[in-house]
C-alpha cells in the first residue's frame, strides 16, 4: 500500500485582510495578560501550512478543505464534499485541526476525537496520542477508554459524514492563558506536525 493522501481541515474562518475583521462568530478568546485576541480559524490556518510542509517533505501529498490563504468560513457541507471527493480519487486520511474553548479559563489539555464505534481511525488516534505524549510529556491528554481506545468519540459531522479515516484534533484550550501561548508558538506548530507525521507512518506500517 502506498502513502495516503493527507487532507488537512483548518477549522472555521480567518481574518479578512481587507477589513481586519474575523469572519467566524465566536471561536475567539481575549487574553488580558498580553492584550491580544486569539482567533481560532486564523491560527489553525498557520498550523495547516506548517504541517503541510512537514508532510510534503516526507513525501506525502497534502490537500486542504480550505486553502490557508482563504479567510472565508467554508461550510461543513462543502468541506465534507471536498473530503469525500479527494478520498474517492485516492485513499486519504482526514485531520480537522482545532483549538478548544470553554467558559472555564482553567480548563486545559489535549483531546482527539473519532466517530462512534471501533474503526481504523481509533488506531490512528492511538498512534497520534503516543507521539503527542512522547513529544509533550507535560501536557495532559484527556482520554476515554470506554471502547478500549484512548481517544474520545463524537458525532461531529466532519467525522461521521466523511468516508475516510479521520482524527479530529482539539490541540489545546485557547481560553487558557498558558495554553494559548503554547498554541501561538512556532515550536509547538512544528513539533505537532512531526508528531502527526510519525503517527501516520506508524499507522501505515500497522496496515501492512
Amino acid at each position: 500500500m502506498g502513502k495516503h493522501r493527507i487532507i488537512l481541515d483548518p477549522g472555521h474562518g480567518g481574518v479578512n485582510p481587507s477589513t481586519g475583521q474575523y469572519v467566524t462568530p465566536g471561536k475567539r478568546s481575549f487574553h488580558p495578560v498580553d492584550g491580544a485576541v486569539y482567533y481560532e480559524g486564523e491560527i489553525m490556518r498557520a498550523y495547516a501550512c506548517t504541517w503541510a510542509n512537514i508532510l510534503r517533505n516526507a513525501g506525502y501529498e497534502v490537500v486542504f478543505t480550505v486553502e490557508p490563504t482563504d479567510y472565508t468560513d467554508v461550510s461543513l457541507n462543502e468541506r465534507i464534499r471536498k473530503v469525500n471527493t479527494f478520498h474517492a480519487q485516492k485513499k486519504s486520511i482526514l485531520v480537522p485541526i482545532h483549538s478548544n474553548g470553554v467558559r472555564n479559563p482553567t480548563a486545559h489539555g489535549h483531546e482527539v476525537f473519532t466517530s462512534p464505534g471501533v474503526t481504523n481511525s481509533d488506531q490512528l488516534a492511538t498512534f497520534w496520542i503516543e507521539e503527542f505524549e512522547a513529544m509533550f510529556p507535560n501536557i495532559h491528554v484527556r482520554k476515554d477508554f470506554s471502547d478500549g481506545y484512548p481517544d474520545k468519540e463524537a458525532n461531529f459531522m466532519m467525522l461521521t459524514l466523511s468516508n475516510c479515516v479521520a482524527i479530529y484534533l482539539e490541540l489545546l484550550f485557547h481560553t487558557n492563558d498558558a495554553e494559548v501561548r503554547i498554541l501561538r508558538s512556532q515550536e509547538f506548530k512544528e513539533k505537532t506536525g512531526q508528531a502527526l507525521l510519525r503517527a501516520i507512518i506508524k499507522y501505515e506500517q500497522w496496515l501492512n
